[in-house]
């Protein structure tokens, strides 16, 4: 077991006794993932941070029923489940107010949130996170204003001083290198363990 996952159960067992300080720190440490992994099925920043206090708030109402499985796999299931739901929400919602193709990209959004294993998206989270670490810092925060903070291009061209055509860019190549080395990392992981 990793030193992370002790600290994790140290931490975890100390909340079940009702420690708030040791939940805030699960919390601290596993926020940014819980965001990342709604962020999947979800594009607004303002909904996943949502989305992510209801995660959180579930997790510190039934602590006790986190078992062996492991904290991060345990969150990302509550996760799944409130993206399931809101993304559901919203479906009909688009559908009552005459949006159909919303509706329909809410439907396929929900499809892939019901199919996500908690495992795989912890292994997949945690390879981005060495990955996005490996980033220069620029790039790094460009990812981060995009895709936490939902800024557009424009606001960024400004932001970073860089024209738009150079922000479109950097963002595809980013993207592209990204995937490589989460796949590269991930298959080392597989022939390690195969």
């Amino acid at each position: 077991m990793s030193t992370e996952a002790l600290d994790d159960a140290h931490f975890l067992a100390q909340a079940q006794q009702g420690d708030e300080a040791a939940f805030c720190e699960l919390v601290r440490r596993h926020q940014a993932v819980v965001r990342a992994f709604l962020g999947r099925f979800v594009r607004s920043a303002a909904d996943v941070d949502d989305l992510a206090q209801e995660v959180f708030l579930a997790a510190h109402r039934d602590l006790a029923t986190c078992g062996d499985r492991g904290l991060r796999s345990w969150l990302f299931t509550i996760a799944r489940h409130r993206a399931l739901t809101w993304l559901r929400d919203e479906e009909r919602r688009s559908r009552r107010q005459g949006r159909g193709f919303e509706a329909q990209l809410m439907t396929w959004q929900a499809d892939e949130a019901q199919q996500a294993n908690a495992d795989d998206e912890t292994m997949k989270l945690v390879a981005l996170q060495h990955c996005m670490e490996e980033l220069p810092n620029e790039r790094a925060e460009l990812l981060r204003t995009y895709y936490r903070e939902g800024e557009d291009v424009s606001s960024m061209s400004r932001r970073f001083s860089r024209p738009a055509s150079w922000i479109k860019v950097t963002m595809f190549r980013l993207r592209r290198a990204l995937r490589g080395c989460v796949e590269g990392r991930l298959a080392r992981r597989e022939a390690a363990h195969g």
